[in-house]
């Protein structure tokens, strides 16, 4: 590609510092709790023609492909969540029937282990991309 290679060194390094986010930090002072965070802000200048679209992609490139499998994993994870939801749901209604039996048969009855269920965490979407997604899409106005 005929462009300048700090193009593509300013995406790669926007890349890796999305990817890092705040799950790393320093702290620069021994006696308080002052951390700094991995935030960095880049932006590709050059007259038009110079090809930054095409090496900011270039650069971007892995990390489209580590978020398509996020989307892909969350998916599969959302999938399970439901049958997950669902299984709960039933749990839930015979830990009540069962729990109405129970008092029928002792009112003084505890049912606090009958009618506990364990609740599902919905999964998330690791999002790599959103803000230089948003960047990217700015310089194109």
């Amino acid at each position: 590609m005929q462009c300048p290679p700090d193009f593509i060194a300013v995406g790669i390094m926007a890349a890796l510092a999305g990817i890092i986010g705040r799950k790393v930090g320093i702290r620069p002072q021994a006696r308080t709790d002052w951390t700094v965070v991995c935030n960095l802000w880049a932006l590709i200048v050059g007259r038009p023609g110079v090809l930054k679209s095409p090496a900011l992609e270039q650069a971007l490139a892995l990390l489209k492909k580590l978020q398509a499998i996020a989307a892909e994993q969350y998916q599969q994870d959302e999938a399970m969540y439901q049958a997950e939801l669902l299984a709960t749901k039933l749990k839930k209604e015979h830990a009540e029937k069962r729990a109405k039996e129970i008092l029928k048969k002792d009112p003084s009855a505890d049912l606090l282990a009958v009618l506990t269920v364990p609740e599902v965490a919905s999964p998330t979407l690791k999002r790599l991309l959103q803000m230089i997604l948003v960047l990217q899409a700015w310089g194109n106005y």
